[in-house]
């Protein structure tokens, strides 16, 4: 079998020099071309010193411009209540975005990957379609000063944080994470560690009645001899995320946690994939997502019938489930 290693379009896009993959129903984008000196309709949620509706390029913003850079610029700061979207390039991350932004027309959006350019034309998309104020910010996870400056601008903007969304995400074959130390360490530090400094950074700034929500996955509710590696990552981030719920339930803080359990999406990494059975388009999983969040759910299998395909698998005897070979 031939080896791939894609980061994922549900979580948050292609390492530099790969082609990307594309299922034949995946969601693409809807991306709205503006020329240089075309006029768009701005929204009237426009927040102060923003060209909302024009490119970031005409907001005085360079091309993929990074967390640090819109501190200094002031590009992020606002009145409006800011929902932001880490893995704001992949498929399902794009799709929430989207889906909130339908919903929640009087938001600010604030979206974050590595593919600054990709960002900014899904900004602008969101402003032309949905008439929102939205703002792209490149950004790595993995980079403790990107983060600790977007935590900074948006601690620095008299707008609150209403809420966090972990889209973002990197997958390796199981072979290959088992033969390359670095790609397996990759997994884990996109998937969970940079997801935990993400979490510790924003989560003092989100007001109450805001939320954290992050897209784990149905591969970390059970260890499968053929992608252990890249569960052990979603399973680590599930359990943080049930015990960030339980600590702010306790202490009475009204921030609401939801964990997101997608099961076989149609992206670019499961394009070609081998065994996948009742895949979802990644806007179904993302209306899902935002449903599951808005109602303050604790989990959400998407689509549901995923909750009880892995009850029944978890439900497997140890000494049945290993000679199984899944």
């Amino acid at each position: 079998m031939t080896q791939r290693t894609v980061e994922t379009r549900s979580a948050g896009g292609f390492e530099p020099g790969e082609e990307p993959r594309h299922g034949n129903g995946e969601a693409q984008g809807v991306y709205v071309a503006v020329a240089d000196g075309a006029s768009e309709q701005a929204s009237p949620n426009a927040a102060v010193g923003s060209t909302v509706g024009a490119p970031l390029r005409e907001s005085g913003a360079a091309a993929g411009a990074t967390a640090a850079e819109a501190l200094r610029d002031g590009r992020l700061r606002s009145e409006l209540a800011s929902i932001v979207v880490v893995g704001a390039t992949s498929s399902i991350g794009r799709a929430i975005a989207d889906r909130f932004a339908e919903l929640e027309p009087r938001a600010r959006f604030v979206l974050a990957a590595r593919r600054g350019e990709e960002l900014e034309r899904i900004a602008a998309d969101l402003r032309v379609r949905r008439g929102v104020d939205a703002v792209a910010a490149a950004l790595d996870v993995t980079d403790g000063e990107q983060v600790d400056a977007l935590a900074e601008a948006l601690a620095s903007s008299p707008g609150r944080l209403r809420g966090l969304v972990l889209a973002q995400g990197f997958m390796t074959e199981q072979a290959e994470a088992e033969r390359d130390a670095d790609a397996a360490v990759r997994m884990i530090e996109v998937n969970y560690t940079g997801a935990v400094r993400l979490m510790t950074k924003l989560l003092p700034t989100i007001k109450d009645g805001g939320f954290v929500a992050g897209v784990s996955s149905v591969a970390g509710d059970r260890g499968r001899g053929s992608n252990f590696a890249y569960g052990s990552t979603k399973a680590a981030l599930t359990t943080y995320l049930h015990g960030l719920r339980g600590k702010l339930t306790s202490e009475k803080r009204d921030v609401s946690v939801t964990i997101v359990k997608p099961g076989f999406t149609d992206t670019a990494m499961t394009y070609g994939g081998e065994g996948m059975f009742l895949v979802a388009p990644p806007e179904a999983v993302a209306g899902d997502a935002v449903r599951a969040i808005r109602k303050k759910r604790a989990v959400a299998y998407t689509p549901w019938f995923w909750r009880w395909i892995m009850a029944a698998i978890c439900a497997i005897p140890r000494a049945v489930f290993d000679r199984l070979g899944l």
